[in-house]
């Protein structure tokens, strides 16, 4: 039976699986539904998910502890974007990704949507390039693919008090639902057996920086 099956779509809920390919990569599946009450708008929380996407390299190094840059060699109409991270983890093992994004916020008038607002950003990695080729002799290569969906609804304010007509406070609450895949390839370049593990029990932190990068824009920008 699904687990899934079981989860209120319209309630917070996180679901991991990890495990092993016969080539010892390390893959992830990842997905989670997360509310963030009280913003502004919609918009709000688009930009700060757009903000990390194009501050990756300052989010990791701040919140990782990992020395990490950014290349955006390729970019159309401000929408997509080609980027390629390089980066050095906790025991300076050199790490290298690069990733497209494709990113585009519906309006209550775009069509297909029921006249509500939607923001769609969905990732993938490269597999091959002949401009940046990956060196798995001198870095390790972590992919990383998915999308995620930004809604939003208005809701009583648990424990408010009632206007003086009757009616109850409400707040905006955006809902974000990610679905990441992400896969750590089996060193090429000679690590510890120590090292290989902290690298493979520190994949799931990658992922936590989106999260704290979007809370912390929205709920500390007026």
């Amino acid at each position: 039976m699904a687990p899934g099956r079981f989860v209120d779509s319209n309630k917070p809920h996180t679901s991991d699986q990890r495990y092993e390919t016969s080539e010892g990569d390390i893959c992830s599946w990842h997905l989670e539904a997360i509310h963030f009450p009280g913003v502004e708008s919609l918009e709000q929380v688009w930009e700060a998910l757009l903000f990390h996407y194009n501050n990756i390299e300052i989010g990791i190094s701040e919140r990782l502890g990992h020395t990490t840059v950014r290349d955006d060699y390729d970019a159309i109409d401000g929408s997509v974007y080609n980027t390629r991270v390089l980066s050095r983890s906790d025991n300076c093992i050199p790490m290298e990704s690069s990733i497209v994004t494709f990113s585009h916020l519906f309006t209550g008038e775009d069509e297909g949507f029921g006249g509500h607002p939607c923001g769609i950003l969905a990732l993938d990695s490269v597999d091959e390039d002949e401009l940046y080729p990956y060196f798995p002799n001198e870095r390790v290569r972590l992919d990383t693919s998915g999308a995620i969906v930004l809604t939003a609804n208005r809701r009583s304010i648990i424990g408010a008090r009632k206007a003086t007509d009757g009616e109850e406070e409400d707040e905006v609450v955006v809902t974000l639902r990610r679905a990441a895949f992400l896969k750590l390839y089996n060193p090429q370049l000679p690590v510890s057996e120590a090292t290989r593990q902290e690298l493979q029990a520190g994949i799931g932190r990658w992922r936590d920086v989106l999260m704290k990068t979007i809370r912390s824009y929205v709920y500390t920008h007026p």
